[in-house]
């Protein structure tokens, strides 16, 4: 059960970061309450979000 859950995780982190890299490479805009987040903030998210992935799926492995 918990290597199941650790693969889905995995896998949540691998998209979300996979959405972040899409905002990246379109120059995306997102607006939070007015305030555009700038689209760089996009790419060490996306690097924070693949290194929790792998993390998640080499604990799956295990």
């Amino acid at each position: 059960m918990q290597r199941i859950l650790l693969i889905i995780a995995g896998i949540l982190f691998a998209l979300v970061a996979a959405t972040h890299i899409t905002r990246f490479a379109m120059e995306v805009e997102v607006l939070i309450n007015g305030w555009a987040l700038p689209i760089w903030t996009s790419l060490p998210a996306a690097l924070v979000l693949i290194l929790l992935a792998y993390l998640f799926f080499r604990a799956a492995g295990k």
